[in-house]
């Protein structure tokens, strides 16, 4: 499962399933009436895309825990 987080100042600050990165998203042709949505880093903030276990998926209807257990695999994996 692909996960698209921002971290700031060694911090977790938001997660979105998927890669939501704008800048990739904005150069998908569109479609009349097409809507789409993606994230952009603030000043100070670092988008990364990860691949994350399945388990992840499941965690989404606890925002606090998947947040929790994200910021767990981030650490381990040195993006925090």
């Amino acid at each position: 499962m692909i996960v698209t987080v921002i971290t700031q100042d060694g911090e977790l600050a938001a997660a979105a399933a998927g890669d939501m990165r704008w800048s990739e998203i904005a150069k998908q042709p569109m479609t009349p009436g097409e809507f789409r949505v993606g994230v952009t880093a603030e000043p100070g903030q670092t988008i990364h895309v990860v691949e994350v276990p399945d388990k992840f998926s499941s965690l989404y209807t606890d925002p606090s825990g998947l947040m929790a257990e994200l910021a767990t695999l981030l650490k381990q994996r040195g993006v925090l």
